[in-house]
């Protein structure tokens, strides 16, 4: 980890908690919001990276920050056994202070993977260990585990990044450790527990839609009892299935439905349990706009090349709610036409990246690197939305950053020993980086080729027994991955070695990856 980054770990989690504000008002509705607008977290000139992964060793530091142990992690100095924790690292001891109270174990093979990602499923044992709930969970259903705890583990874009677990760790932060009824906070004298509502004063509350497929309450005053309410929902006087959820100053309610919600008028009623009676409010009518795309924007206003005929730029798509629908069936139907030559560029829907080139080797034409700018429009011909941008042309071939090899996955697309088995898939999971620090996977930018030469080249180093076939990932079949194939049968234990080339890469364009064959 570079001296920036571990600046903004240690700025992270050493401010994280340090408030004792009550979230009353109820005006910040994520949880990077509430973490931030009440200082609890910080980032470079306001950026929180929320895009970004964070590593496991980045976690053991935020679960010590969470246990109020922190300084005594700091100063363990038992080493933690695993492998890949050299005892010189500066996340060595709170690795090991994390092992040694059982916030985690690590892998079957001894290692720990401290600058891995962490999962969804994987941040979600984490705080479920941190609660005190380890050994009373399954690995493979925690999330839904740490959901009858409230706390809700999602993956909103295609990997789970630091925003997500900001989400997360909020909840978890205002829920109590196993046999206490205080949340962690406050047992920690970090957080004040919730004022006693005025029950002198009357509530009273607005509604509207706050996204594609939800509705929310604004409540004028904390709820003292929200399970008393309830909403029910009708379209044509037809009830509509919704899940319903309170924010954690019980102001808001919002009613959140699987799929966007269809145009037309809906009719809200919120009714109030008192004792043995209820209280049915004056129905709200709210009218339902179609869902619409509302703005494309672009991550920067240069185009990233590959050579002097192909680049690539970073783009979402956002509804009329502020959204991001760059990866939705809406947002799908976005086209896009350059002023280049060809002018139909390759979208990658997934990650948010357009393609686009201009001339190839051996044609008359003027390459990309040789135009002052070029013209991309985005449009959308069903609703007549359209937009174009003007890009400035990068000066050097820097659209890729460097190529990673990310490890080994089964058929379901968790990490995996290579254990041989017959009928066992295993796949070599190899992504890219480009300039702006985005993952790509999809194989319409990865079966690219520049000047001639593909711009990812991945293969087996224990060839003709080991090969390696491109293939679709096997969580994503828009993606990429590469099946592992046995073309003898092993009898031994034995070491086996993979290598990916970009050759491209503006900084590490080759990786290594190392793996044992296990034979069982």
């Amino acid at each position: 980890m570079n001296i920036f980054r571990k600046s903004i770990v240690f700025t992270l989690i050493g401010m994280l908690l340090l408030s004792g504000i009550s979230f009353a008002d109820g005006t910040a509705t994520s949880g990077a919001d509430n973490l931030l607008k009440y200082g609890f977290i910080a980032g470079s000139d306001g950026d929180l990276m929320l895009g970004k992964a964070l590593t496991r060793a980045e976690v053991a530091v935020l679960i010590a920050e969470m246990k109020g142990k922190k300084q005594e992690a700091a100063a363990y100095t038992k080493i933690s056994g695993f492998s890949d924790v050299p005892v010189t690292a500066w996340y060595a001891p709170y690795i090991a202070y994390g092992k040694a109270n059982g916030y985690f174990k690590g892998g079957s093979d001894g290692t720990y993977k401290p600058d891995s990602p962490v999962s969804a499923q994987e941040f979600a044992a984490f705080m479920m260990n941190a609660l005190g709930y380890s050994g009373d969970y399954n690995y493979n259903s925690v999330l839904s585990f740490a959901a009858t705890k409230n706390i809700y583990v999602r993956t909103k874009g295609y990997a789970f990044v630091r925003g997500d677990a900001f989400e997360a760790l909020w909840e978890t932060v205002n829920q109590p450790p196993k046999g206490s009824e205080i949340s962690l906070g406050v047992t920690l004298g970090k957080l004040k527990a919730i004022p006693k509502v005025d029950e002198t004063k009357p509530v009273t509350f607005t509604a509207k839609q706050s996204s594609a497929n939800s509705f929310t309450f604004t409540f004028s005053e904390t709820v003292k009892e929200p399970e008393n309410y309830s909403v029910q929902v009708t379209k044509m006087l037809q009830p509509i299935a919704l899940s319903s959820k309170w924010n954690d100053a019980r102001t808001v309610l919002t009613l959140q439905a699987s799929t966007s919600i269809f145009d037309g008028y809906y009719e809200l009623k919120l009714t109030e349990r008192q004792g043995s009676t209820q209280k049915t409010y004056e129905p709200i009518s709210l009218k339902v706009e179609k869902e619409r795309i509302d703005k494309v924007l672009f991550q920067s206003d240069t185009l990233s090349r590959y050579d002097a005929y192909k680049g690539s730029i970073k783009f979402n798509t956002y509804n009329q709610y502020g959204e991001d629908i760059t990866n939705s069936s809406l947002g799908r139907k976005l086209s896009f036409n350059t002023s280049t030559n060809p002018s139909n560029p390759t979208v990658d829907y997934t990650n948010g990246i357009v393609t686009l080139q201009q001339g190839s080797t051996g044609q008359s034409m003027q390459p990309l690197s040789s135009l002052p700018s070029v013209t991309v429009i985005a449009y959308e011909s069903t609703t007549g939305f359209s937009t174009s941008t003007n890009l400035k042309i990068s000066q050097g071939n820097d659209g890729i950053r460097e190529v990673r090899i990310n490890g080994i996955i089964d058929s379901y697309g968790f990490s995996s020993n290579l254990v041989y088995k017959p009928g066992k898939t295993y796949y070599l999971d190899v992504s890219l980086i480009d300039t702006y620090g985005n993952i790509i996977r999809s194989a319409s930018a990865i079966n690219l080729s520049a000047n001639g030469q593909e711009i990812l080249m991945v293969n087996s180093m224990n060839e003709p027994n080991i090969t390696l076939i491109k293939t679709a990932h096997p969580t994503n079949s828009n993606d990429v991955a590469y099946q592992i194939v046995f073309n003898t049968v092993p009898v031994h234990n034995s070491q086996v070695a993979f290598r990916a080339i970009a050759p491209f890469a503006t900084q590490n364009s080759s990786a290594f990856f190392m793996a044992t064959v296990v034979v069982e």
